[in-house]
């Protein structure tokens, strides 16, 4: 794949994940801890290496919900504190720096639900 077919497929995961959750360009940015003007070049030209693993958590957990979520629920239940992540919000975590682990608890609640229904 080239640069550039790396950067368009990137950006079209970004766009669709901002709107699953309901995420402004300046809400992305605070997660990903940069400004808006430098989210809005990311899309344009790519995401730096130091901040892509975190991009693809968010993109991963946004499909995750999107797929197992009602229509429209995935943006309020990433605002929603909850104590498995010690009264903070999905988004919080991610602002955190643990989204690995976001990403593997997310993985996990949703693979024990399905297993035991």
């Amino acid at each position: 794949m080239s640069r550039r077919d790396e950067v368009l497929k990137i950006h079209r995961e970004a766009i669709r994940a901002m709107g699953t959750l309901n995420l402004s360009s300046s809400e992305v940015a605070v997660l990903m801890g940069v400004n808006r003007p430098t989210i809005d070049e990311w899309l344009l030209n790519g995401v730096p290496s130091e901040h892509a693993a975190k991009l693809r958590v968010l993109i991963e957990i946004a499909d995750i919900l999107d797929y197992r979520l009602r229509d429209g629920l995935a943006p309020e239940v990433v605002r929603r504190p909850a104590d498995a992540y010690g009264g903070r919000t999905m988004l919080e975590v991610i602002s955190d720096d643990e989204h690995d682990w976001l990403l593997q608890s997310t993985k996990d609640i949703f693979n024990s639900d399905f297993a035991t229904a």
